[in-house]
């Protein structure tokens, strides 16, 4: 949740991201107090107006966050007060509750099982109406392999691990440990897929390899799985602390968080478009129109900051000095290459294959300066080109392995920052495969 949020911020949010084939917000929530509680309420009231693609009202669901949630009492007031409203998300007339975190609080039970029991689905069992909930958490930590089979009291399992935690790329291994083992039992899966992370706190000062296009990347690996899961949560709408917002900025982000400034990513709110399209109706979309993302960070991770009063954030050093590209061309595109500048540096690319989502990495080595990125076609015309909002500098003050996210079309070219694609936020937000569950 975002402070100062008004009830028109939690329309335009919503709003925008129904607009874009998402279909509930997870609402991250802590502990039931004033703030977050008056918050939660006006989502859920305002939401229920709100339709998506499909025409459905726009739903939400809770996410409570077990590192700051301790206590049974907390988990029951927050499930017992909104799951029982009519903007809660139902699958098969089930609502849907998850976590971020928990699996080691069993919430004063003897087992995880039996004091999740008793602190969620029994107080809802009890309520009037008696609601059969659907617990899906995020208990990623755990034994894939056993994850479910070992904890009777859930419905499914969620893994948030959507970035790699080395130097390697992005892989589905845990997902399809995660995903057999729920569906020995009859149980359902859902993954997690997020564009980057970094964060820089006294406390909190580490980094996920975000590079070789990795919002794309884990989309294709997830479509790739033999099943796709039965569900998908983006992660996330507006976490400005760890940086893998995708939706507007709004509200009061958390303190110091310097590396926000300048950094829109709304460019991956629209590249969603296609993977949602994919993800929903099982058939790959045809690409009506040319469109091509970047991204990139400001600086090289050889950069020293001058005035920064903490050091470079763990795992830094295996992140790579790059451009990521995505072309996305349609049938008759008459584009044949794509140009990539930064500063005095030009790569150029001819590799292009029409009806495709084209992936490039250009290292920088060494340059800076202004990054722009051109469509041509075969005679060297520019058909479309953009330049980020964001210079590359290594004379820095402090750390920021933030990612500078833009898109090029038809109405965004020219050499000026990209045009936002404007309204306003949640944090995780939810989309579901149609082909599998009935909503409501």
């Amino acid at each position: 949740l975002t402070v100062n949020y008004t009830r028109s911020d939690w329309s335009s949010q919503c709003n925008l991201a129904a607009s874009h084939g998402i279909d509930a917000f997870a609402l991250n929530v802590g502990l039931p107090d004033g703030w977050q509680l008056q918050q939660v309420k006006d989502a859920y009231e305002v939401a229920d107006a709100i339709k998506t693609t499909t025409g459905k009202a726009f739903k939400l669901f809770l996410s409570l966050d077990m590192s700051v949630i301790q206590s049974a009492e907390d988990v029951t007031t927050w499930v017992t007060s909104f799951v029982p409203l009519p903007a809660q998300l139902l699958i098969n007339g089930r609502p849907l509750v998850s976590t971020f975190s928990g699996e080691a609080n069993k919430l004063g039970g003897e087992d995880l099982s039996s004091g999740w029991q008793a602190a969620l689905k029994a107080p809802l069992a009890r309520g009037n109406p008696s609601l059969d909930a659907l617990f899906i958490p995020a208990w990623s930590s755990l034994d894939p392999s056993t994850a479910v089979s070992d904890h009777p009291v859930v419905d499914g399992i969620m893994t948030w691990n959507s970035w790699p935690t080395g130097s390697e790329n992005t892989n589905t291994l845990d997902d399809y440990q995660f995903q057999t083992n729920a569906k020995a039992s009859q149980k359902l899966y859902m993954a997690g897929v997020s564009p980057c992370f970094f964060t820089h706190y006294k406390d909190k000062n580490w980094i996920y390899r975000s590079d070789d296009n990795l919002y794309i990347s884990r989309w294709m690996k997830l479509m790739s799985m033999p099943t796709p899961p039965d569900f998908i949560q983006i992660i996330s709408w507006n976490d400005y602390g760890e940086s893998h917002y995708i939706g507007p900025r709004l509200g009061t982000p958390p303190a110091d968080t310097t590396w926000l400034d300048g950094f829109d990513h709304q460019a991956w709110l629209k590249m969603s478009d296609y993977f949602i399209k994919w993800y929903k109706t099982g058939v790959r979309p045809t690409i009506e129109e040319d469109t091509v993302h970047f991204n990139y960070r400001p600086h090289s991770v050889n950069a020293i900051a001058t005035s920064d009063t903490l050091p470079p954030p763990t795992n830094s050093s295996v992140s790579v000095d790059a451009i990521y590209v995505s072309a996305y061309l349609s049938a008759s595109s008459p584009a044949t290459q794509l140009r990539i500048r930064v500063g005095d540096m030009q790569q150029s690319f001819s590799n292009i294959t029409r009806s495709e989502v084209n992936t490039f990495t250009a290292p920088w080595n060494g340059h800076t300066g202004r990054v722009e990125v051109a469509l041509l076609d075969n005679t060297g015309k520019e058909l479309m080109k953009k330049q980020g909002d964001v210079p590359i500098s290594n004379d820095i003050k402090t750390y920021n392995f933030n990612y500078a996210a833009a898109i090029l079309s038809k109405d965004t070219s020219g050499t000026g920052p990209a045009r936002l694609l404007r309204a306003p936020i949640i944090i995780s937000f939810f989309i579901f495969h149609l082909a599998s569950w009935q909503m409501w």
